[in-house]
This record gives C-alpha cells, sequence and structure tokens, in this order.
C-alpha cells in the first residue's frame, strides 16, 4: 500500500469513528423516562420511552405515539430535546414537543407542546408546563 492510500485509508477510518461516536453520543442525549406535574398549573404524566411519548392529563390524551427527533443539545447536565410526533391520536392535540432541563433547577424540565411545525419554529407554545421526574 502507497503512503497515499494509506494516508486516505487512515482519513477513512478517522471519519467513521467521528461518525460512529457521535451517533452514540447523540443516542445519549436523548431523554427518556417520566415526568409528572410540579405544582398545579399542568397535571399528567408525561412518558418517552424508547420508540414512543404518550401524555395523559386534563390537558389532552395523547396514546403512545411514536417519534423522532428533530433537535437535541446538551451541554454538561442541561438537555433539550424535540420530538415531533408521527402521528397524532384523536384526543392530542400536540404534534410536536420540547423537553428542557437546566441543571439550575434540578427538580424542573420545561416541557413545550405545539400543534404544528410551523409553532415551533415560530416558539408559539401551545402549552407549557413545569413537570418533575419521576423515574429516578
Amino acid at each position: 500500500m502507497s503512503a497515499i492510500e494509506r494516508g486516505i485509508a487512515i482519513g477513512v477510518l478517522g471519519l467513521m469513528l467521528a461518525y460512529s461516536s457521535n451517533a452514540i453520543a447523540a443516542s445519549d442525549t436523548i431523554f427518556q423516562g417520566v415526568l409528572g406535574p410540579y405544582g398545579d398549573r399542568c397535571g399528567g404524566d408525561f412518558l418517552v420511552k424508547k420508540k414512543t411519548i404518550e401524555w395523559t392529563s386534563p390537558q389532552g390524551i395523547c396514546t403512545p405515539t411514536a417519534y423522532k427527533v428533530i433537535e437535541q443539545r446538551k451541554n454538561g447536565e442541561d438537555q433539550f430535546v424535540v420530538y415531533q410526533l408521527k402521528s397524532v391520536s384523536k384526543g392530542c392535540t400536540y404534534s410536536v414537543v420540547s423537553l428542557e432541563y437546566d441543571h439550575q433547577h434540578p427538580v424542573l424540565w420545561d416541557v413545550k407542546l405545539y400543534k404544528t411545525i410551523k409553532d415551533f419554529k415560530r416558539d408559539n407554545e401551545d402549552l407549557q408546563c413545569p413537570l418533575t421526574r419521576f423515574d429516578k
């Protein structure tokens, strides 16, 4: 193998390792767990599993629904993730959900629900709820 071929092979290997490391890191930042009411503003349970989201509350019932992650950030302990539901159940009027955790407020997760992706892009949430994590 020539020096040029070795250089290309090393470059390709480096890109493959960087891609796989980023994929692992990205999957680690995705929140999964159970959030519930904090105070009296919003009630019910909000459950994020590996492949589905569900929410049961006085504001609506979103049965288990598949989602895709459309945005995520992690900075130390702080997390921000946005889920877009792949379908919307009859009692659920929301198609986009954002979760934000700020370690300076360790009890609370800020949950925003949007009717459409356009509403999310405009930061025009339909409902905002402070929730707390129950599964830790």
